[in-house]
């Protein structure tokens, strides 16, 4: 009974699925960029399924100040600030890169400028999410601290959180199913041995893909976890809901956590 599913899926869907399974409706004014999933969970082509998504990290960790952006077969990444993220080579990371996915899965031969063409059209694309979504950018030299400063030279962008968003509309007279969400931090797609890993042993995780359904192409919503779990909250972009990296706490383990300045 084993199936999986090549379109695209997010986190952001998680919270349509569950109002759609549910029959639940979110507040009006709460726009949601998720889509239910259940036609694709029954094996269907999702028809509210586009063929793209968009990760904006603006800030300094791993590989940082980013945006990365699929659309169909192709996926890029651009770097705001030149000489940032390095690999094991120690290079600087270039600031542009593209690849097409369906033949480059691994993302091993980088054609932005062999192919400035597709690079264009591909940031163009881009950038009008980034704007849609009222975007925060990073600014060179202010860092992490940038985005909620003053500098006499650039008028900059304050941060941004989500506004409350009250409670869900009535229950409809009707069962309502169980859901459990197992949500893993740090976990690669690599690391399951139901996509091939052959030295970590996830047999309860193998059979759950064995008797379910399995993803091939599921993003999370940001590269670092509050994104992720802000979305699966919200069914919002992470630059929509205004939180792009993570929320951080107190040295651990002994210290209570600092309570974020945002409504959930």
């Amino acid at each position: 009974n084993h199936l999986h599913h090549e379109q695209i899926g997010t986190v952001m869907d998680i919270f349509s699925t569950i109002m759609d399974a549910s029959n639940t409706t979110p507040p009006a004014k709460h726009q949601v960029d998720g889509v239910s999933l259940l036609p694709q969970l029954s094996g269907r082509i999702n028809k509210e399924r586009t063929d793209q998504f968009m990760c904006h990290f603006p800030h300094s960790h791993r590989s940082s100040h980013f945006t990365s952006f699929r659309k169909g077969d192709w996926k890029l990444i651009y770097r705001y600030l030149d000489g940032e993220g390095k690999r094991k080579s120690k290079k600087p990371l270039p600031k542009y890169e593209l690849y097409n996915l369906r033949k480059d899965p691994y993302e091993t031969k980088n054609l932005a400028l062999g192919n400035t063409g597709k690079t264009n059209e591909m940031i163009r694309l881009m950038s009008r999410q980034l704007e849609t979504e009222v975007a925060l950018f990073p600014v060179r030299g202010d860092a992490e601290q940038g985005l909620n400063q003053s500098n006499e030279n650039e008028k900059l962008p304050t941060w941004r959180f989500t506004p409350s968003f009250g409670k869900l509309g009535p229950a409809e007279t009707q069962v309502r199913p169980n859901v459990i969400f197992i949500f893993i931090d740090d976990l690669g797609w690599g690391d399951l041995g139901c996509y091939g890993n052959d030295f970590i042993d996830t047999p309860n995780i193998d059979q759950l893909a064995k008797d379910g359904m399995r993803f091939t192409d599921f993003y999370a919503a940001g590269a670092v976890c509050s994104p992720t779990r802000c979305a699966v909250q919200s069914g919002q972009n992470q630059t929509r809901i205004g939180i792009t990296a993570h929320i951080p706490g107190h040295w651990r383990p002994f210290e209570r956590v600092i309570n974020p300045q945002t409504t959930m």
